[in-house]
């Protein structure tokens, strides 16, 4: 199926849009769609992204279009079984297994570049994503992009009180949040971690964004070559008590979601350049590209 995109620049660019079902436990069916240029050629390899949340399927479109890249995108509004009260309770282990099968799946295509694949993931889609990829250690990818996902049950004196997560699962609720803690996840993650945060998150009203700093420390201190938040320096420790001290700058204000899809665009570009990682899981250093 082709579709044509961005009519309204100087040239209609067509993507191939592949509708997908793939057979996973729990999520009996997991409805995906692949992305390419379709002016890919013969022989041809192209990064590839799997875009984890909303907006993920209009973006996944987008970089396939205008960067070239395979994308493919898991909706968990979508996939979630009838069982789960919300798409949050379905990014437990299931949902992560569902995640980990759409990324084996993007990984085995012949067009895309096993080395240079990447997610992106919004709000909550962080917790499926560093389950799939802590729990699954089969499958790498080079870089992760974080717009302001949650890090557990520690920050959820954050989150507004009429919240469904707060209202069906409070932090005490150990067993429902053992297999939904991303800063716990991400400490086993590799790969090239960037987090996106504006000053005012989207849900978490945390002055100090400590839910960011735990995200970022974690990573920094664990198994990730390289972490940066937004264009700050890489490779901090932060400290949530005082945030200036290690530069720890926010996007200003509330970001929109137009602004929002414009910086994942960017910096997709940005991180599909970096150098692959290196197979001895040693540390990296020096330029990435």
């Amino acid at each position: 199926m082709l579709v044509p995109l961005l009519s309204g620049s100087a040239r209609a660019v067509e993507v191939d849009v592949q509708p997908l079902r793939l057979e996973v436990p729990v999520f009996r069916r997991v409805a995906t769609h692949v992305h390419r240029p379709a002016d890919l050629k013969p022989g041809e390899k192209r990064p590839g992204v799997l875009l984890v949340g909303e907006p993920g399927c209009k973006l996944a479109g987008a970089l396939a279009a205008r960067q070239r890249l395979v994308t493919a995108h898991f909706s968990p509004a979508e996939n979630v079984p009838p069982e789960f009260r919300s798409w949050e309770e379905g990014l437990g282990h299931a949902g992560q297994d569902a995640i980990h099968l759409v990324l084996k799946h993007l990984l085995s295509l012949p067009e895309v570049d096993k080395d240079n694949v990447g997610m992106v993931t919004f709000s909550f889609g962080i917790v499926g994503a560093t389950g799939a990829l802590a729990r699954h250690p089969d499958v790498e990818v080079k870089f992760l992009i974080d717009w302001e996902g949650p890090s557990g049950p520690q920050n959820l004196p954050s989150v507004p009180p009429g919240h469904r997560i707060v209202r069906t699962h409070p932090a005490a609720d150990r067993e429902f949040w053992k297999e939904r803690t991303a800063s716990e996840f991400i400490k086993k993650v590799r790969c090239y971690y960037l987090r996106l945060q504006a000053e005012e998150d989207h849900v978490q009203s945390l002055g100090k964004n400590e839910h960011a700093i735990e995200m970022l420390n974690n990573a920094t201190g664990g198994l990730c070559p390289w972490t940066r938040c937004n264009d700050n320096p890489p490779n901090l420790l932060y400290d949530a008590t005082h945030p200036e001290k290690e530069s720890a700058r926010w996007f200003p204000g509330k970001s929109p979601r137009a602004e929002m899809e414009r910086r994942i665009l960017r910096y997709v570009a940005e991180m599909a350049e970096f150098a692959p990682l290196k197979k001895d899981r040693e540390p990296q250093s020096g330029s990435l590209k």
